[in-house]
């Protein structure tokens, strides 16, 4: 017989010092919820002045806006929404002596998306003339999942499947206030007002160490639940790929008192569950009589999905791969 290899082998410099980072620095505040900072190995005061490039880098975001009004209203909405959650603080004291940072944002649009159309990160390879970006003073970290097709082997296991994903991941989890000066950006609403300057108070897309960061939050809420339920510690350690979840149950009542344990649970660190869906329709009429409008339950039309970049057509338990011919069909 085949021996498998050593998953579970020792880790690099870098993904120790990562780990020992995250282990010796994150707090968990009143609300329950993780404070972290940013894994730093380097020197920050080799970062160089950036703020003439976000500037610059606005005023031509500002130039497409002009070209399509409805991209300006999405783009503005998800600016506004961020400043309403207390995700982008305004920078009201200017002579701050920390050292700071500002990155140019930019969008990324997903059509078909059920929930977020367009989200703003930052350009992760923004780096001034003869000095470091932001990324490269960061340790990325150790990938703490396993890999997706061992994923997607043990959702086939269990009778009933279910999948979901946790709301906006990232922006659950929060920076601590000494690192936020690193996460700076410009922003104005309108043209004819004067530039300001925000903060981003929680993990942003973008920056190298944001995955890290988010699966090893993630990870040790199933450590912390080990002794508690080691079935759902179980699950948050092997089911999960980034924010999306993949798992299954034997029975209608084991799986919903699964999805239920693991709502608790992830609820209590500010990680909400959304997006249900299962193959089993008792389990589906139960999740909304129970999780009803605060689960944010979504149930395709033709009962698929996107899961893991592949789509699940729930009705029938297959995976489906859906194919767009963007050309002309011509003689030829």
């Amino acid at each position: 017989m085949e021996e498998l290899p050593n998953l579970k082998s020792s880790l690099s410099e870098e993904q120790e010092f990562c780990e020992t980072h995250f282990k010796s620095s994150y707090k968990i505040n009143y609300q329950g919820r993780f404070v972290v900072k940013l894994p730093i190995y380097r020197d920050i005061n080799q970062l160089g002045d950036t703020k003439w490039l976000a500037i610059s880098r606005l005023l031509v975001m500002e130039n497409k806006f002009k070209l399509d009004s409805e991209f300006e209203k999405e783009y503005k909405d998800f600016m506004n929404e961020y400043e309403e959650a207390g995700h982008m603080l305004h920078n009201k004291n200017l002579n701050s002596s920390k050292q700071e940072y500002f990155l140019p944002h930019l969008s990324v649009q997903k059509k078909y998306s059920i929930t977020t159309k367009l989200r703003v990160v930052i350009d992760r390879s923004c780096k001034p003339p003869n000095s470091n970006s932001l990324n490269s003073v960061l340790r990325v970290g150790q990938v703490l999942q396993i890999d997706i097709c061992t994923i997607l082997v043990r959702f086939r296991v269990n009778k009933i499947a279910f999948t979901s994903d946790i709301k906006q991941i990232y922006r659950q989890i929060l920076i601590d206030p000494d690192d936020q000066n690193l996460q700076k950006i410009v922003w104005r609403n309108s043209y004819d007002s004067v530039t300001k300057e925000y903060r981003f108070s929680i993990v942003t897309y973008g920056t190298s160490s944001a995955p890290f960061l988010a699966t090893r939050c993630l990870h040790q809420i199933g450590l912390g639940s080990q002794n508690i339920n080691p079935e759902i510690s179980n699950i948050i350690q092997n089911s999960f790929y980034m924010e999306d979840l993949t798992a299954g149950a034997k029975s209608n009542k084991e799986a919903f008192a699964l999805i239920q344990n693991l709502s608790e649970t992830l609820n209590a660190r500010g990680f909400h569950l959304r997006e249900w869906r299962s193959i089993s329709q008792d389990v589906v009429n139960n999740l909304a009589q129970n999780l009803g409008e605060e689960s944010n339950l979504e149930i395709h039309p033709k009962n698929c999905s996107e899961t893991l970049g592949l789509i699940w057509d729930s009705s029938t338990d297959c995976f489906v791969f859906k194919i767009n011919f963007n050309f002309e069909i011509t003689k030829r």
